[in-house]
């Protein structure tokens, strides 16, 4: 067994422990089986970590039933309705004004009424304008709420997907690259992710049409995103993420086996976490990760990190995904710049000046 596999391995048993009182033996089973095959697949195709990122990547979103491409205003190719409204073919949560050439995501942000055990439903808050060409989230921002007339009815759609998971799958992956004739290393990944796609569709019939949300939100589930913890395959989906990554499926404890003593540094032991190889931390200093933050100086086209991404951390701890942090320089020599990461508009300006710059 490689060090991969024994990585992977070791995160799954401990999270079993973790989950001990929460999930069934068939569920535990379930989980195991399905992990077991994701990993297999990445050891024996010798996937490097960024391969790694790039399939499970549009594994995550095929199984959420997200496009592997942006939405522009030519997909909605549907008739407008009486009031100049196109809807998306496939995605009905994204419409089209053609009066005013605005799109709109109507399941942008779901609402949760944790009170009366009612997860995961939108209604008009639900709704927000989008600028195309759009990427759909992966996932819908979240707010809590609390109803002062609980006879309300309440909207339990959440998200539209095809039965057939592993067809819809092979519709989407085809069109990663925009070619008519993709080469044999894209096609090789094509199949890969296909492939791993194909481990999650025989549970999909059984498993989706049921919320088991009371059940998964009881998990140590604060490791992965609340949908995963309503569905399932989304929670193993996530799993496998993780474990592709070297991440961990529990927190970070902090404690002293976690760490190996790797170098010694302005006079001090410094040391990196076993299980999160970005965690480290010196004598009797707080932890920190490397890659808190993550810029981009040219719309999201690429980014980096350097000396201000490290984050101090507590614990425990569970490894997230990097802040993004937009910025624009206020001139060539690249010594000063603006924040401007809450500025939609500006950032679109900032990628498609750069992107024409690129392609020049």
């Amino acid at each position: 067994m490689n060090a991969f596999l024994r990585s992977a391995y070791d995160e799954i048993e401990r999270f079993k422990k973790a989950n001990a009182n929460a999930m069934t033996k068939d569920e535990f089973e379930l989980f195991d089986t399905i992990l077991t095959q994701m990993m297999q697949i990445f050891s024996e195709q010798g996937h490097s970590g960024f391969s790694a990122n790039y399939a499970l990547a549009r594994v995550n979103r095929l199984i959420h039933g997200k496009p592997l491409k942006r939405i522009t205003a030519d997909d909605f190719i549907l008739k407008a309705d009486s009031k100049g409204i196109k809807t998306h073919p496939i995605y009905s949560q994204m419409i089209y004004d053609t009066n005013t050439g605005m799109a709109y995501d109507k399941e942008y942000t779901l609402l949760c009424d944790p009170l009366r055990k009612i997860f995961w439903f939108n209604d008009s808050m639900s709704r927000k304008k989008v600028m195309l060409p759009y990427n759909m989230k992966l996932e819908p921002d979240v707010f809590y709420v609390e109803w002062n007339n609980h006879s309300k009815e309440l909207n339990h759609t959440v998200f539209s997907i095809e039965d057939d998971i592993y067809t819809m799958a092979f519709e989407q992956v085809m069109t990663i690259g925009g070619r008519e004739e993709i080469d044999e290393m894209q096609e090789h990944m094509n199949e890969n992710i296909l492939s791993m796609v194909n481990c999650f569709s025989f549970i999909f019939a059984d498993v989706f049409s049921r919320k088991w949300s009371n059940r998964w939100m009881d998990l140590n589930s604060k490791v992965f995103s609340d949908a995963a913890n309503v569905y399932f395959p989304f929670l193993v989906a996530e799993a496998s993420i993780k474990l592709a990554r070297f991440e961990p499926l529990t927190p970070l404890t902090g404690d002293d086996d976690e760490f190996n003593d790797v170098s010694y540094e302005d006079g001090k032991t410094l040391y990196q976490n076993k299980r999160a190889s970005n965690i480290f931390k010196k004598e009797n200093e707080s932890a920190y990760t490397l890659d808190g933050r993550i810029f981009s100086d040219n719309g999201g086209i690429t980014w980096f990190t350097n000396k201000d991404s490290k984050k101090t951390i507590k614990f425990p701890y569970i490894p997230k995904d990097p802040e993004e942090v937009y910025i624009e320089y206020h001139d060539s020599s690249g010594e000063s710049y603006d924040i401007i990461t809450d500025d939609e508009e500006r950032i679109k300006n900032l990628h498609d000046r750069k992107r024409a710059e690129m392609d020049g």
